[in-house]
């Protein structure tokens, strides 16, 4: 009886010491997720605010200046008004980066997570911010490239244009992916959460990824390799102290 009583009491002293050990564990977890979430959070608001200022400051020095006007100072203007709204939706959108947050399912949740909870407002900024580099690196490309044709008032004359362009591009096709695919699912706002499979998934975020970066990115590359090659040429055709002959040699080695 006594050893029966031993081996009860022996039993309730481990149990209880693996349950203070799981209590003690998730206890530490969650400290660390709480951590992590905060040093995630003040970068983001660290990003954001330094973003809002760094903009706003080139905005107003070029603003300012007697050159405003230029082609490439009105894309460089608009440049920075669009990484300003991305800076100001970095903030506003702190909150949703957290893909744990329950909504229900009900039609506002719907509302909730495609409107808000998914930041579609930064991404489309992002990918606008992306096109219009593009622009700048096409107007510097046909500045160099094409001189005599080139009109200095091609970005002024075209700005809505641009702008227009850009918007239909680059920020709207966010919400024509986001509200046929995403939505509340399970308590939780999901992206592409509609989609029922995973290879579809996939595919959907290689093309995305595709046209909003690598296209751009490969564009500009091929834009300003053949901006360099062309400028290359012509430092090279007319270098002083030498003769044709050099000169022409130099222009077939750099071809």
């Amino acid at each position: 009886m006594r050893d029966l009583s031993s081996s009860v009491t022996n039993v309730y002293h481990d149990s209880t010491e693996v349950t203070a050990l799981d209590i003690s564990t998730v206890a530490q977890n969650r400290q660390g997720q709480l951590n992590n979430g905060l040093i995630f959070y003040y970068s983001i608001v660290i990003i954001g605010s330094l973003g809002i200022a760094g903009n706003t400051f080139v905005i107003l020095v070029i603003s300012l200046s007697s050159m405003r006007k230029r082609s490439t100072n009105l894309l460089h203007i608009l440049q920075c008004s669009i990484d300003l709204l991305c800076s100001i939706f970095v903030l506003l959108h702190t909150e949703s980066f957290d893909d744990s947050i329950q909504i229900g399912n009900s039609l506002a949740s719907e509302f909730l997570c495609r409107f808000w909870l998914l930041p579609v407002p930064l991404w489309g900024f992002m990918t606008m911010s992306t096109y219009n580099l593009l622009a700048i690196g096409f107007e510097r490309y046909l500045a160099v490239v094409f001189p005599i044709k080139f009109n200095k008032d091609l970005v002024r004359k075209r700005l809505f244009w641009i702008i227009l362009t850009e918007f239909l591009f680059g920020f709207f096709p966010q919400y024509a992916i986001v509200f046929p695919t995403s939505g509340a699912k399970y308590g939780f706002c999901l992206y592409m959460g509609y989609v029922g499979s995973w290879s579809m998934v996939m595919a959907l975020l290689v093309l995305v990824i595709t046209v909003q970066f690598f296209l751009p990115l490969l564009t500009l590359i091929f834009l300003y390799c053949h901006m360099a090659i062309i400028l290359g040429k012509q430092k090279f055709k007319h270098v002083p102290g030498m003769s044709d002959l050099d000169n022409n040699t130099m222009v077939s080695y750099v071809t």
